[in-house]
């Protein structure tokens, strides 16, 4: 079973029997077919941090396709950062190298200057949006678990629920 989004909801004995990398081996390798069914490969990163944001990247890549809605850049960076700090509980990297490198992957490094406004947004939208962002990230967990199109719809319906919720608070 892959950690639930939040640690408070893991029971305390699945948290002491965990790995550095938070998932005991049957976990990583469910987790590691969840990243093959997207084509990331774990043998072709360099670290840890690297496979999870080539991951989280190709993650939002799939989710981004399978919605019917046009997002905004910021609602793309949030997801980005929210499935970026999942994956980088789950193999025990460090959530900002992870999601500063998957921002980078995917947007490329042209936009560096929108990461810094990613990672506001990001913090505004943990603080006042917590629920939305559990939910996101529960849903994460989710695919990760079994990956497949019911996950992913369910999280292209959470992706346009994210892309409301950033356009009310933030609207053209």
């Amino acid at each position: 079973m892959v950690w639930p989004f939040t640690k408070k909801e893991a029971p305390p004995e699945r948290l002491e029997a965990t790995s550095a990398t938070g998932l005991d081996s049957d976990d990583l390798l469910q987790l590691f077919r969840a990243f093959d069914s997207i084509g990331v490969h774990a043998t072709s990163a360099h670290d840890k941090s690297q496979l999870a944001a080539t991951a989280a990247s190709q993650l939002v890549s799939s989710v981004e396709n399978a919605s019917t809605e046009r997002a905004l850049f910021s609602t793309t960076a949030l997801f980005l950062m929210i499935t970026s700090n999942h994956l980088s509980r789950c193999l025990g990297a460090s959530f900002e190298a992870v999601s500063t490198m998957a921002l980078m992957h995917y947007f490329g490094p042209k936009a560096t200057d929108e990461i810094e406004s990613a990672i506001d947004q990001y913090n505004m939208f943990t603080q006042y949006q917590a629920k939305l962002v559990a939910n996101i990230g529960s849903a994460v967990a989710d695919w990760c678990r079994k990956p497949g199109d019911e996950a992913l719809q369910g999280l292209a319906k959470r992706y346009t629920a994210l892309n409301k919720a950033f356009a009310e608070v933030n609207p053209p």
